[in-house]
């Protein structure tokens, strides 16, 4: 249901989004002082991997997804949320009914009584000496050699619940405290501030584009110096520029034929 979600929303926005888009339905770390952009953007890794996605960043630095495989069509949203996001259940520590709880309670309260009472005859060597004599060595050795385990199974009859509901009530605190995170991310693109308007315009210009994000906007990478990707950028343009020069040039010696044909880049254009 929520990648379900997550690709719809992908769609709607030209195959292209910012985190602030899709974190209502993501597992988030910590918001910063405004709520309306994340301190790290490590939740969208996950939707990356899914998706076939890769990052692209715009003139202006903001950090955008695109997601080649989900986009079909321009984006048919404002990328502006409704509000809505993930919530996620609070376990149960049981599904049993009440009644049949409070039974097993009380079956585990009588156990324990049971074995305690015992424990204590058993300890007493007078009770202890009269056993052996009306009932023999025998069963009072029995009795002595199973009362470790009965002794255990008790306290295991209580302790196991109780650590279960504490692990229970640590998970539940967990998710409280995610879904709080989904709703304040929420919030925040339902009332989005201008540094979230900037990107999510930044992105529907790349999604109508619908181009190689590589072509529109070279993402700074972090194993190359930033000198080496602007000579990068410097050495495309110079590049481009001299094809423009070529084909400018061989333009008069064409025949009549080839000139009445558009060149693959008018065709291109065209389209």
């Amino acid at each position: 249901m929520r990648w379900n979600t997550v690709g719809s929303i992908i769609q709607r926005n030209g195959g292209v989004v910012i985190s602030e888009q899709l974190a209502p339905y993501l597992d988030l770390e910590v918001l910063n002082e405004d709520e309306s952009i994340f301190v790290d953007e490590s939740h969208m890794v996950p939707v990356l991997q899914r998706f076939q996605g890769e990052p692209v960043v715009d003139d202006n630095g903001n950090l955008l997804y695109y997601f080649p495989m989900l986009q079909k069509d321009a984006p048919s949203s404002t990328g502006i949320g409704d509000g809505s996001y993930l919530t996620e259940l609070r376990w149960k520590f049981s599904r049993a009914p009440t009644r049949k709880l409070v039974l097993a309670a009380l079956l585990g309260a009588a156990n324990l009584a049971g074995v305690a009472f015992l424990t204590i005859l058993v300890g007493d060597p007078q009770v202890a000496a009269t056993l052996s004599r009306e009932a023999g060595k025998g069963v009072v050795s029995f009795v002595l050699g199973i009362l470790p385990l009965l002794q255990g199974y008790a306290a295991a009859f209580f302790l196991i619940p109780l650590v279960r509901a504490a692990r229970i009530a640590q998970r539940n605190a967990s998710i409280e405290a995610r879904n709080e995170l989904r709703m304040q991310a929420a919030d925040a693109l339902q009332n989005p501030s201008s540094t979230v308007e900037s990107k999510i315009q930044s992105g529907q210009e790349l999604a109508r584009a619908k181009v190689d994000p590589k072509r529109w906007e070279i993402a700074y990478s972090t194993d190359k110096e930033m000198i080496d990707q602007d000579f990068d950028l410097n050495e495309f343009d110079r590049r481009l520029a001299e094809l423009e020069s070529d084909e400018a040039q061989s333009l008069p010696a064409e025949s009549d034929e080839a000139q009445s044909s558009p060149s693959p880049r008018q065709r291109q254009q065209n389209q």
